[in-house]
């Protein structure tokens, strides 16, 4: 069946990412800290979830995980603005944030510290729900109220010159159908990669760990889940605070490559009873081993 997502700039990443690894060298080239978090939208109709109630307990998250790399989930035009003008330390990647129906996209977003990467490409995935039909598919997304979707970048450390590819997600919940074809599309991306390049992919993936979707993305070659290399918790925390579930095994960080899961933590935030989200924030220190140094042998285009 033909794909009914599109992803954009392949070829330029193959350029940049095509780098000659040695499988079997342990050299430290650094570390990349990560954050990955679904800050939840603006829900103005619940007291409780506006942005407004929350957007400090928020940035307080941000500010004291302290990461290089934020993948963040279910952020809107105002929302971005507000973090951009709050942390001027950090780069956000530029994200479309309609598709041609007007909708509005709460999928991932990309942003990395100014000092230590710059940002060599980048892109966005729309993730419809997966259907057979264009017709059926368009009538779907016409009921939806926002688009799911992911914004993936190239990032080349300032530092060591080590190149890595990362995709933030938000995946659709509503069918596991949606979710296996979202897998169908992430998995069309990766395979535009090296088969030996670094990537870190996280985000609101919908699912819990052990399922079929699960599985699935953990039988790509040298794919892994942070979670469990690190030794992070085995079992799903669920709490009702503010009328919500608050979930974080649905919150996954996976990659491949020549990097290992150091640290991993569940960041769980809340200031007079509020939680900064109705997702938990995932931390996620990762060690990269190389022994092709500088540049990673990669010419520079």
């Amino acid at each position: 069946m033909k794909s009914t997502f599109a992803v954009t700039g392949l070829v330029l990443v193959v350029m940049m990412l095509a780098m000659p690894q040695d499988a079997t060298a342990e050299e430290q080239v650094g570390d990349v800290p990560v954050l990955s978090f679904n800050i939840l939208r603006d829900l103005r109709n619940k007291e409780n979830w506006r942005w407004e109630q929350r957007r400090n307990l928020v940035l307080k998250v941000i500010r004291d995980a302290d990461a290089d790399v934020l993948l963040l989930q279910e952020i809107s035009l105002d929302m971005r603005k507000w973090l951009e003008t709050a942390l001027v330390d950090y780069e956000f990647a530029p994200v479309d944030s309609q598709d041609a129906l007007g909708k509005l996209v709460y999928g991932g977003l990309v942003a990395f510290r100014k000092d230590r990467f710059r940002m060599l490409n980048h892109g966005q995935m729309i993730f419809p729900p997966y259907s057979p039909t264009a017709t059926e598919r368009d009538e779907i997304i016409k009921a939806m109220p926002c688009l799911y979707g992911g914004h993936w970048a190239v990032l080349d450390d300032l530092r060591n010159g080590m190149r890595t590819a990362v995709l933030s997600v938000h995946v659709p919940h509503q069918k596991e159908t949606y979710r296996f074809g979202t897998a169908d599309l992430i998995l069309e991306w990766l395979d535009g990669l090296p088969a030996k390049s670094r990537v870190i992919m996280s985000g609101d993936f919908n699912e819990t760990p052990n399922t079929p979707v699960h599985k699935k993305y953990l039988a790509i070659p040298d794919m892994r889940d942070a979670r469990l290399v690190a030794g992070g918790p085995d079992v799903e925390k669920a709490t009702i605070t503010n009328g919500r579930d608050v979930r974080d095994i649905i919150d996954w960080v996976l990659y491949r490559g020549a990097l290992t899961s150091e640290d991993y933590r569940v960041l769980d935030y809340r200031e007079n009873g509020i939680l900064a989200s109705d997702h938990r924030a995932v931390y996620v220190r990762f060690v990269a081993t190389d022994s092709s140094r500088k540049n990673d042998g990669v010419e520079r285009r």
